[in-house]
């Protein structure tokens, strides 16, 4: 690998199937909004002259708009950024529907419900789409009751039957629409865990068999080279035969030596998938990069390597989890696997609390042991932390790093 080669992003195998499920979601209700609001226009037009001027431009830009960007982004964007929009389109909703009142009197519609109140869909889908199905029940039925509310306020409506009608058939159309969503998200995260552990275990089993076939090939050469070799020797063989017959077994085993290595390798593909294995095992919702340069190909990684590699950045991000939190924001989790003929470089990356490494206790061995003694003890692998407070942490481990900038 030459160190001018720029790195590009390579996916290694399909998206994961709860960020393509998020991402035409996310794109269906983003059109849906839009659709409804083209249709809707001349309605919307009409209705934004009967009340004060700052409504309905204020709903078009915070809930049309925000449709369209959740569309945009669900094609486009960062799966992290798909997902705030949607939970900002379904604020936004409830935010303008709240507000309406503000802007209207009772009855000021001419006997029209409010084009507001009746997308009370879109709101609900946008918030199963990133939050809990507990938050999305609870927003549902808060959106439900007040759009209600605003459809049968701007119509004149103050019969009470006529109101809890509304409320229900919102909520159960709406509800609808939100059970499949959430159900559809839930089944593909558990598909991408399953998946995940399932390629761990394959990947697990490949290497035991491929150790296994080795120890039988290389007992079998002890035994009939060898051993048969020595015996000869033994006896007092003639020394031209035996000679020729230790050289030949001598070739043999270096040949073995050459083929055992072959058989307990990953290529690039079969590296960064374990790999993406063991980081999802510990935490499904961390962002995963991987990225090729010249001869990526050509990546041989023993068997041995990929599973210390895996445990180290495993325990890496394990203390992310636990020490890197915030109180009142998230912290944003990456790894990013940098692939090339000659090695391979993992960054465990995390924008939280950090930490002085220096200031570490002794007695502390997450780091010291599991990350850096780990990779240190792998022929070819090193280790580095970078730490400071409020500047998050940085532990990159490195295996054969040749060529690798």
């Amino acid at each position: 690998m030459t160190a001018d080669t720029d790195a590009t992003v390579s996916t290694y195998g399909a998206m994961r199937a709860n960020e393509r499920v998020t991402r035409s979601l996310a794109v269906t209700i983003g059109l849906g909004g839009v659709i409804y609001a083209a249709m809707d226009s001349p309605e919307i037009v009409h209705q934004a002259r009967l009340l004060e001027s700052w409504w309905t431009p204020a709903a078009v830009v915070l809930v049309v708009g925000f449709c369209l960007a959740l569309a945009v982004a669900g094609i486009k964007a960062q799966l992290r950024t798909v997902r705030r929009i949607a939970a900002t389109l379904a604020v936004n909703y409830l935010l303008s529907v709240a507000v309406f009142p503000l802007a209207g009197e009772f009855g000021g519609l001419d006997g029209q419900a409010s084009w507001i109140g009746r997308i009370i869909a879109i709101g609900a889908v946008a918030a199963a789409l990133v939050w809990t199905p507990k938050i999305t029940l609870a927003y549902l039925v808060v959106t439900s009751i007040i759009a209600s509310f605003v459809a049968r306020y701007g119509a004149g409506d103050s019969a009470l039957f006529d109101y809890v009608q509304h409320a229900v058939r919102g909520f159960c159309t709406a509800g609808l629409f939100a059970w499949v969503v959430v159900f559809a998200v839930r089944a593909t995260t558990l598909l991408d865990t399953e998946s995940s552990r399932a390629a761990r275990e394959a990947a697990a089993i490949a290497a035991v068999a491929a150790r296994t076939k080795e120890r039988a090939k290389f007992a079998a050469l002890i035994h009939d080279g060898v051993l048969s070799t020595l015996l000869d020797a033994s006896r007092g063989r003639e020394s031209a035969i035996l000679a020729e017959q230790a050289g030949r077994t001598l070739q043999e085993m270096n040949e073995f030596r050459s083929e055992a290595v072959d058989r307990s390798e990953y290529d690039a593909a079969a590296a960064i998938g374990f790999l993406r294995a063991a980081a999802v095992q510990v935490n499904t919702r961390v962002i995963f990069t991987a990225r090729k340069q010249a001869g990526f190909d050509d990546l041989k990684l023993p068997v041995q390597a990929a599973e210390t590699i895996a445990a180290a950045l495993s325990e890496a991000l394990r203390n992310s989890l636990r020490h890197a939190a915030e109180p009142g924001r998230d912290v944003r989790r990456e790894i990013v696997a940098t692939v090339g003929a000659g090695g391979i470089r993992v960054a465990v990356i995390d924008d939280g609390a950090g930490f002085d490494p220096a200031a570490v206790p002794t007695d502390r061995l997450g780091v010291s042991l599991s990350i850096l003694g780990r990779m240190r003890e792998l022929p070819g692998g090193a280790a580095f932390v970078e730490s400071s407070p409020g500047r998050g942490t940085t532990v990159t481990l490195v295996w054969g790093s040749d060529g690798i900038r």
